[in-house]
């Protein structure tokens, strides 16, 4: 005796939802929607920013972090410029890049849970705020820079989680990130 194949399912014998349009299914089910939600794109990069200006900062109060001593460029961050975003786990904060014939300044954060930082927008000496149009990188990848691990590590993260305490940031950035834990 010989097997034969099961007989084919024709249109006729499937239940009437099968003919749906996916996309009913999915928007009824909630399938197809982007998780986690994608952040807007970053602007192209030199696009004057019109909103959402990286806030004021002062020179003199700049808190200086250490580089190797070969390094002609000084980096400071201006303290009145931290900001923590927890929800997105994102610390905000200007970093004023000085060498011998430049001065640089950008707007940039560090995602603490994904070990990431992205630089936002940057000025040339006192000109204006341009977009930056990086995306978020890996703090440890190819594009990366020694003194945003030293941001990281000295007080913006604890670990994987972000520090909420902006004065605790503060002091964890001015002592080195010997004292992140202590609070006043």
């Amino acid at each position: 005796m010989t097997r034969r194949p099961p007989p084919n399912t024709h249109s006729h014998d499937l239940p009437p939802h099968c003919f749906l349009p996916f996309s009913a299914v999915a928007g009824r089910f909630g399938a197809g929607r982007l998780w986690p939600p994608r952040a807007p794109a970053a602007p192209p990069a030199g696009t004057a920013l019109k909103a959402d200006l990286p806030p004021a900062y002062d020179e003199a109060r700049l808190i200086e972090i250490e580089q190797p001593r070969d390094s002609t460029v000084r980096i400071g961050i201006a303290p009145e410029t931290i900001s923590v975003d927890a929800q997105a786990g994102v610390v905000r904060y200007v970093a004023v890049m000085r060498g011998i014939s430049a001065r640089v300044a950008t707007y940039e954060g560090i995602r603490c849970n994904g070990g990431q930082w992205r630089v936002f927008a940057r000025r040339q000496a006192d000109g204006p705020w341009l977009a930056a149009g990086m995306e978020w990188e890996d703090m440890y990848g190819p594009r990366q820079q020694p003194y945003v691990r030293v941001l990281a590590r000295d007080g913006m993260c604890i670990g994987p989680a972000v520090n909420t305490d902006v004065r605790s940031i503060v002091r964890g950035l001015q002592s080195g990130g010997r004292n992140v834990l202590y609070r006043d």
